[in-house]
């Protein structure tokens, strides 16, 4: 019976030897995963309009303004500004949360008015630089090239496709076109290199279609883990927006996923495409303490491998 137990240990201590630090699958983009526009420092829109949730962490100025139009009327959290609000005409589809001054004028607000701020921004801007520099370490999966549509990147995979462009790769696209092709129900993720990457005056397309009812468009996230800019003029975006250190400028554009940067300017429609895509996940490493219990735990079943584990647990200092 000994034997025995001791074996089951030491399985379950190599396979949490094996499977820490790897990459797990997951589907969460963080903190930003339940809203079409997350903005983690200052943001100015006009006569636009979110469908889904809206969070800004500094001060937001909105004029002829739509929050939450194709939720319910009584959304949780549909505006969450960590800052200051001046909003003028328009409709917040769901409750407000402000954490400094508000300033309303001609606002239906359908929900409660809260003066708080229910997101930790600065823990949000952690997390989310963290996942975008872990996605753009993935291994590209897929193959880039032109094709009749401009700029083709085609995957293969059922689960993830991962593609690693080069600013100049990117940049081929404008003017051009981009076409996306994967199997349906994959996940596309599409890291994009350099510091200032822009989009201007293309088409995307998702399997030759340039139809926004195509369901893959909502497991596509384009990752800028890079860029402090990031510009859109004129170009709808089939896909989710991954760049936690970049200010957007976005000008007469749409995005068909979630919208998520440092900070906003500019005219852009956000349709309520969650993010549905399965993301490779860190796994960390276990820490001294983690492996320490893990001895004491086979030390109480087999005084055996006490010589092992005094060899392998570090050193606590008080």
């Amino acid at each position: 019976m000994r034997n025995w137990r001791v074996r089951g240990i030491v399985g379950l201590i190599a396979i949490l030897v094996m499977t820490s630090g790897e990459a797990q699958a997951g589907m969460s983009l963080g903190p930003a995963q339940n809203y079409s526009v997350f903005i983690l420092g200052n943001a100015n829109q006009a006569y636009t309009d979110s469908e889904g949730r809206v969070a800004i962490g500094g001060n937001a100025t909105y004029t002829g303004y739509s929050v939450a139009s194709k939720l319910p009327t009584n959304t949780t959290n549909a505006l969450v500004v960590g800052g200051n609000l001046v909003f003028s005409n328009g409709t917040i589809n769901g409750d407000l949360h402000v954490g400094g001054t508000t300033s309303l004028s001609g606002v239906n607000v359908t929900g409660s008015k809260f003066q708080d701020k229910p997101i930790d921004f600065t823990a949000a801007a952690t997390s989310l630089s963290a996942l975008s520099s872990f996605l753009a370490s993935q291994a590209s999966s897929g193959a880039v090239g032109a094709g009749a549509l401009g700029l083709t990147l085609t995957g293969v995979s059922s689960s993830l496709n991962v593609f690693n462009l080069t600013a100049a790769q990117f940049a081929s696209a404008n003017n051009n076109g981009l076409n996306i092709v994967a199997p349906s129900g994959s996940t596309v993720l599409i890291n994009v290199d350099g510091t200032s990457p822009s989009l201007a005056n293309f088409q995307m397309y998702v399997n030759g279609s340039a139809s926004e009812t195509n369901p893959l468009i909502n497991n596509i996230l384009f990752n800028f883990s890079k860029a402090k800019t990031l510009t859109d003029s004129n170009v709808s975006i089939y896909g989710s927006v991954l760049a936690p250190g970049a200010a957007l400028q976005f000008d007469y554009n749409h995005v068909n996923g979630s919208l998520i940067g440092a900070s906003l300017n500019g005219h852009v429609e956000v349709h309520n495409y969650p993010f549905g895509g399965t993301l490779p996940q860190a796994v960390p490493e276990p820490s001294s303490f983690v492996l320490m219990g893990i001895c004491g735990l086979v030390l109480a079943f087999s005084p055996r491998f006490r010589a092992i584990c005094l060899r392998r647990a570090p050193l606590v200092e008080s």
